[in-house]
């Protein structure tokens, strides 16, 4: 105690080094176990972005599914109507062709009964 009364300022300087390595101590006690609280809830959020990403791929699959059937019922409509389109066109008679040469011209208005 004597050391202590003698060297009062000494004493006083280690306390408050001792305090300051205690508070020291303390803060990198909680940085410590927040960093941990936060790895906890990134690791949780990673899995809930997997999750979500699993179900909207799933959703996506199901949407092109739909499309595709339409899709393909319409192809199918568009051939079928393709189809009915050339039985048209050879059903009607040849496209008119100008006539060239004043003999032709001839010949038609014969032919016509002209």
């Amino acid at each position: 105690m004597e050391w202590i009364k003698k060297n009062w300022k000494i004493a006083a300087a280690i306390v408050v080094l001792l305090i300051i390595v205690l508070a020291s101590v303390a803060d990198s006690y909680r940085n410590r176990k927040l960093v941990q609280v936060l790895q906890g809830n990134l690791d949780e959020a990673k899995e809930q972005i997997v999750e979500r990403e699993k179900t909207a791929k799933k959703e996506w699959e199901g949407k092109v599914a739909v499309a595709e059937k339409r899709l393909s019922l319409v192809l199918a409509e568009r051939d079928r109507l393709r189809g009915r389109l050339d039985e048209a066109r050879a059903a009607v008679e040849a496209p008119f062709v100008e006539p060239t040469v004043n003999s032709e011209i001839i010949e038609r208005f014969r032919a016509l009964g002209y």
